[in-house]
């Protein structure tokens, strides 16, 4: 497992990574333009439909109408995440994993934001009756995972991973 994520570790994974969902994340929202009429749903009734949506807000409709301010707030985000890849993930894998999701994610975003004025969501999810969750798109989707890992990795490098030179904890100092 060791070799494998040393193979995996190397500079190019995370643009690899962040291309791989920029790339899906264009494409089905490309699809969604194309095929599904803006408002409309396929299937028209059901638990998880495509509805071609637009939002111009953030996560969960918040700031709505405010896609130049999120566009700025947005770039300053991509360039804050490369910095911290470019300084920290070094030889740590899933963090490196987990920026790259959200790299991809906030650019697959951002890409809406500035040539289409709003960002395209199409995955609607049905909870019960009439309430939905709130419709979302694979960068969205990709913004959520790569926070997730990055906080199973902080989990793991602060609480559970020991040396195993000497068998330490490496959060506590030697006593």
């Amino acid at each position: 497992m060791q070799k494998l994520l040393q193979i995996l570790n190397n500079k190019w994974t995370f643009y690899i990574w962040s291309s791989l969902v920029v790339l899906t994340d264009q494409i089905t929202k490309l699809m969604v333009i194309k095929f599904v009429p803006l408002y409309e749903s396929i299937p028209a009734d059901g638990i998880i439909r495509i509805t071609h949506l637009t939002n111009t807000g953030s996560a969960f409709g918040f700031f709505q109408g405010m896609n130049s301010i999120l566009a700025i707030v947005g770039i300053i985000g991509v360039f804050f995440i490369l910095y911290f890849h470019i300084n920290y993930s070094g030889n740590h894998f899933f963090m490196m994993i987990g920026l790259s999701f959200i790299f991809g994610g906030a650019i697959g975003n951002l890409m809406d934001r500035i040539y289409r004025g709003a960002v395209v969501d199409f995955i609607d999810v049905k909870l019960w009756n009439d309430v939905h969750f709130p419709s979302f798109n694979v960068a969205d989707s990709s913004l959520s995972v790569g926070g997730f890992i990055l906080v199973l990795y902080w989990i793991y490098d602060r609480y559970l991973y020991v040396d195993q030179t000497n068998s330490t904890r490496t959060d506590k100092p030697n006593e």
